[in-house]
């Protein structure tokens, strides 16, 4: 290039790039139900909501943390000027509503 040409930036064909998954490690904690000195047990559909309370909460959890690195990942490439797939982009948003969707509590749940 000499000087005073106008630099074009030449078509290139990029190689799709799979990204790998994210490195994860697994957690375990231990869940207690007490009544608070009410001298009883808890019925099998107290615990299976505390179960199913749980497990909504860990679901929700990792689906909102895949789609926060996600899109992290996706600022970067984007700062460094390389498109990011846009099937990559309707999961993270996909990710995001199932996230939100499962937060709601049933409410047959609560006494009033």
């Amino acid at each position: 290039m000499e000087a005073g040409e106008t630099y074009e930036e030449e078509e290139q064909d990029w190689k799709v790039i799979e990204f790998a998954p994210f490195k994860t490690f697994k957690e375990e904690f231990v869940l207690c139900l007490d009544t608070l000195g009410q001298d009883r047990q808890f019925s099998d559909d107290q615990k299976r909501f505390c179960l199913q309370a749980i497990q909504t909460y860990i679901k929700t959890w990792e689906e909102r943390e895949v789609a926060a690195l996600t899109a992290d990942r996706d600022r970067k490439l984007e700062l460094l000027g390389i498109e990011v797939d846009e099937n990559a982009m309707n999961e993270e948003q996909q990710a995001m509503a199932d996230a939100t969707d499962a937060l709601e509590l049933d409410a047959d749940y609560f006494d009033p």
